[in-house]
């Protein structure tokens, strides 16, 4: 069940990713729960989360 809830999350979590995108961004899984987001119209500040 736990990892079943964990999909769930992870799913949830690129959705709201992939919602929040602007155009040009790029958003993908990149391994486990970890993601890659590149946001090449935004200098380094904009960008800094």
């Amino acid at each position: 069940m736990r990892h079943h809830t964990g999909d769930l999350a992870i799913c949830s979590f690129s959705n709201m990713l992939k919602g929040h995108g602007t155009k040009g961004s790029f958003v993908a899984r990149y391994g486990g729960d970890e993601f890659v987001v590149l946001l090449p119209e935004f200098d380094e500040h904009q960008a800094e989360a």
